[in-house]
């Protein structure tokens, strides 16, 4: 039988997302063994049936999320889907705390995944950006732009808007784009197709590659170089250690800024950014 007892240990909940947490009533006591009596509009009930997200903000003695601003956004209807109420009631006891990066070991000076190691020379971090090139058998051209995206192939990751502008991006404008991720086959489908039609622009890597992910990072740096995408729906756009990561290489990365498809005009390269 578990039981809700906060005697000794402190409890913390951290919230990721609030667009989980919904089960049946009949989860409660049939599958967690969990007693009837915590079945209440101040427990776990959420209109008939359970909440285990709202239930662990009730019974926590203090809840965190992956940033200031995700904690400010869950207390509003639009992210808080229908929780809001209730975290916006927690006041002290609600709080956003930045996920982080290990800076020595993503540290482009002594980083022994690239290819060529540096500081802040814009020349060798080409060299890393052509030695991509090569490995992911693109065209080698040091002053072509070129956009990365390292992610999971979920939906949660607004990967929707991304297909909507990719094949008119690739056909239109004189860019690479190069993608590294696993997840939702019909996403890798679409994915693996839309490289085999822009084989010269694009190369989608369908695996985990730690190594590799890390040589996405280290692309040129210079008025004519691209960004990399995250397009996010559910997910916090200030949150993610992925975000700290091109900044740690010294690359560009757009920031969230309203639903809508970008527009990051970088000297005369037009580069399209889909971001929630």
């Amino acid at each position: 039988m578990i039981r809700f007892t906060r005697e000794s240990v402190p409890f913390l909940r951290s919230i990721i997302s609030c667009t989980r947490g919904y089960f049946h009533t009949r989860s409660l006591w049939t599958f967690l063994g969990i007693h009837s009596r915590y079945f209440h509009s101040e427990g776990v009930e959420y209109y008939g049936n359970v909440n285990f997200l709202k239930a662990g903000v009730v019974y926590a003695d203090h809840v965190t999320t992956v940033s200031p601003t995700y904690a400010r956004e869950i207390q509003t209807a639009y992210y808080g889907y229908g929780l809001d109420g209730l975290l916006a009631s927690q006041g002290d006891r609600l709080s956003g705390i930045v996920n982080g990066i290990d800076t020595k070991s993503y540290n482009p000076s002594s980083d022994p995944h690239i290819a060529v190691k540096y500081r802040s020379n814009a020349a060798k971090k080409t060299k890393n950006k052509l030695e991509l090139q090569k490995e992911l058998g693109l065209p080698v051209n040091p002053d072509v732009p070129m956009m990365a995206m390292v992610t999971r192939l979920v939906d949660s990751k607004g990967l929707d808007l991304v297909i909507r502008m990719l094949d008119e991006l690739l056909y239109y404008d004189e860019i690479q784009f190069v993608l590294l991720g696993t997840g939702d086959p019909s996403y890798e489908h679409w994915f693996r197709e839309a490289a085999n039609r822009n084989p010269h622009k694009m190369s989608a890597q369908i695996r985990f590659n730690e190594p590799l992910s890390r040589l996405f990072l280290c692309r040129k740096r210079s008025v004519s170089d691209a960004v990399q995408i995250r397009a996010v729906r559910h997910q916090p756009a200030d949150c993610a250690s992925i975000r700290q990561h091109p900044d740690r290489q010294g690359d560009r990365r757009p920031e969230r800024h309203g639903s809508r498809l970008q527009r990051i005009h970088a000297g005369r390269q037009r580069v399209h950014v889909c971001e929630l």
